[in-house]
């Protein structure tokens, strides 16, 4: 390989990192954007329910292995038989010690949320309400 081969090579890779650091700093502000407007609206219309937008593709970051929210809600729930449980309970757990923005913690509530719903589904377990923070769940 000769040297000016090497050096455009080095300058790409430099190109492409400068690149991806304004993607994520992008990415950032609209995060930071969005929960602004999140907040607002809960301001202005407390109660009201944020319908869930879908991504589609691969854009959705995975918070959890494969199996393993549905085995920490299910020990959880047996945990506490006989107790409502709420997704803000389960919250405590699912965040872990992980540092977590506004628009995060939501997406975990609405996967928590989720995999409620589908083990209410299956009837392992009762459901009360139907919001995300008004519902609660109680082992059958």
């Amino acid at each position: 390989m000769t040297t000016y081969t090497r050096k455009e090579l080095h300058d790409k890779r430099a190109k492409l990192i400068g690149e991806i650091a304004q993607l994520e700093k992008r990415t950032r502000d609209l995060h930071n954007r969005l929960s602004y407007i999140e907040a607002s609206i809960r301001i202005l219309w407390p109660g009201e329910e944020l319908p869930n937008v879908v991504l589609r593709g691969d854009l959705k970051p995975r918070h959890f292995k494969r199996g393993h929210l549905a085995r920490l809600v299910s020990e959880f729930m047996r945990d506490h038989a006989g107790q409502p449980v709420t997704v803000a309970d389960i919250m405590i757990i699912a965040g872990g010690d992980r540092t977590l923005t506004v628009a995060e913690r939501r997406n975990i509530e609405v996967v928590v949320y989720n995999a409620l719903k589908r083990l209410a589904k299956r009837r392992v377990i009762n459901q009360v309400g139907t919001r995300v923070k008004g519902s609660r769940f109680t082992l059958t």
